[in-house]
């Protein structure tokens, strides 16, 4: 949070509209949203919709520095500004919306940490080490071809040195994989007889 400044929060979508707006591509506004989510740099606001009355459901806002869970695009329902499963701690409350701090996208954007025009910098590959280990998570047998091509379509915009020397090895070790492959020729299959 920036001192000095009034709360004032946005919904996840009018933050990508923002960022749109400077000259960012929906994939890289959402991209951003997502890495704003998991910096706690950024104050994000939680509304919680806890149980239904005759007037509508009881929502109790929780503001938080860190949202885990989000490690792509995918992972955010970007209509209701939600997350698309539920957060592990919700057991009796339901996640009706998630906000972002006006003032913390404009001086993200003003602040020189974000412009649309930028090339892969240390918190890009970070967040994209992040995302691909959680898919290489559920894809151990994953190529780099195939993962170079999934970071570009979930809109990180990095350098293939930076991908292949940082990024892919990191992301690996994170997944709890080798970082090569065992060395030598792949056995053959014996064929039953």
């Amino acid at each position: 949070m920036r001192r000095g400044t009034a709360k004032k929060f946005e919904s996840l979508s009018d933050a990508v509209k923002q960022l749109e707006s400077k000259g960012f591509t929906r994939k890289r506004a959402q991209r951003a949203v997502c890495d704003m989510l998991y910096d706690q740099r950024f104050l994000k606001r939680l509304l919680w919709a806890e149980r239904e009355t005759p007037r509508g459901g009881i929502v109790r806002p929780q503001h938080v520095r860190r949202l885990g869970g989000v490690s792509s695009p995918g992972d955010i329902d970007w209509e209701t500004s939600s997350l698309k499963r539920p957060l592990p701690d919700s057991s009796r409350r339901r996640l009706a919306k998630i906000e972002i701090q006006i003032s913390d996208v404009t001086w993200y954007l003003n602040g020189g940490d974000l412009s649309a025009g930028t090339k892969s910098t240390g918190a890009e590959e970070t967040g994209a080490i992040r995302a691909l280990s959680a898919q290489l998570s559920k894809n151990k047998d994953m190529k780099v071809v195939d993962a170079k091509a999934w970071c570009a379509s979930e809109g990180y915009e990095l350098s293939g040195y930076g991908f292949r020397y940082r990024v892919w090895p990191k992301a690996r070790e994170a997944a709890g994989l080798s970082l090569t492959a065992p060395p030598g020729r792949k056995p053959k299959s014996l064929r039953p007889e």
